[in-house]
């Protein structure tokens, strides 16, 4: 679904991008793991450093080279009708937050032999404070709510907290308080209690939104009975979906409208195969195209489209049939239909008629 991404990337950007993730990331495990796995690898590429470390190290190196350079090539640059988001989406934290065992590992490994000279502490937990201050915010909010989880508490208060003043601060005083703790020689209790108070923190403020946006996307695609369809036509039966776009693109932006074929897929073992008439639909998702030939659904060689007896079509696509059950919140509705099945399209996303007839 991501090939398309290829053929977009702008290399001279991609060097910009990993650093913006990686401030991301480091923001993400609350500065304290970051910057102690920092020292740990520094340590590990050390000709006397033991076979173990020097193993946690390969692998910390290979793994984040790897992800924070691939997520960053498909930020530099993706086509926005393709891949359904822009690169202004911002940072895709949902594609990095799985190396975040890796640098707790790193955390617990530095806490047992806490390794580094003071300037050296110094220099990587300064640095590790000040590193998410280059984050962009402004061009990090539109899907904040499903692709950061650490930016959601600055993006819900950023017209009370000023960016990036507010994120200096503090991230600093996380780094101070890892400064003291390093200084005072400290338990491993005070060193990780303040990352498990920001991760804690971070959960709590961003449930609501993220709820929010979930509420709201169940919303879009199904009504207050998520799974309709199997409750009409059992979910051991086959419907198929017929969907329609305005052809002449590679892909349509995403809308609101398309969570009705993703929610009810998501929610209806019944709804199967999806046949798609015009342009597809965003994310390249399997599906089959066709074409209507004198008001007759046809795949591209002229037989006649296999959707079966039962389709589900979008209230913008009427389908010739016997009316099985409908959702009145989208207007979808499930027809029984016989071969050749015709159907009529209007404009997508309007609802002429009230649906199927």
């Amino acid at each position: 679904a991501y090939a398309v991404v290829l053929g977009s990337i702008d290399v001279l950007a991609i060097p910009w991008w990993t650093v913006l993730h990686a401030a991301e990331f480091d923001l993400y495990v609350a500065v304290i793991p970051f910057a102690a796995t920092a020292l740990v690898v520094a340590r590990g590429l050390r000709r006397e450093a033991g076979r173990r470390l020097a193993l946690l190290t390969a692998l910390t190196i290979s793994v984040s080279a790897t992800f924070f350079t691939t997520v960053a090539a498909y930020s530099s640059d993706p086509l926005p009708g393709t891949v359904g988001q822009a690169a202004s989406a911002g940072a895709h934290e949902r594609s990095t937050f799985i190396m975040a065992p890796l640098v707790f590992i790193g955390l617990m490994v530095w806490l047992r032999e806490r390794p580094g000279r003071t300037p050296v502490l110094t220099a990587t937990v300064l640095g590790a404070a000040l590193l998410p201050a280059v984050i962009p915010l402004d061009r990090f909010t539109e899907n904040v709510n499903f692709q950061a989880l650490a930016l959601v508490p600055w993006v819900t208060l950023r017209e009370h907290v000023a960016w990036p003043v507010g994120v200096l601060g503090f991230t600093s005083t996380i780094g101070l308080l890892f400064l003291l703790a390093i200084r005072t020689r400290a338990r491993a209790t005070a060193v990780v209690a303040p990352v498990v108070c920001v991760l804690l923190t971070v959960t709590l403020i961003a449930q609501s939104p993220i709820r929010a946006v979930a509420e709201w996307t169940s919303a879009a695609g199904v009504g207050n009975t998520p799974n309709w369809v199997d409750r009409a036509v059992g979910d051991h039966a086959s419907v198929s979906v017929l969907w329609f776009e305005r052809p002449g693109r590679p892909f349509v932006q995403i809308a609101p409208r398309h969570r009705v074929v993703w929610v009810n897929e998501f929610f209806n073992r019944s709804v199967g195969g999806v046949f798609e008439l015009g342009s597809p639909m965003p994310y390249a998702l399997p599906s089959t195209p066709v074409r209507l030939e004198d008001g007759r659904v046809v795949l591209e060689s002229g037989r006649p489209a296999p959707l079966g007896q039962l389709v589900l079509a979008p209230c913008h696509v009427r389908v010739a049939g016997v009316p099985i059950a409908r959702d009145p919140a989208t207007g979808a509705v499930v027809v029984r239909v016989s071969e050749p099945v015709r159907a009529t399209v209007f404009e997508p996303g309007s609802c002429p008629g009230g649906g199927a007839s």
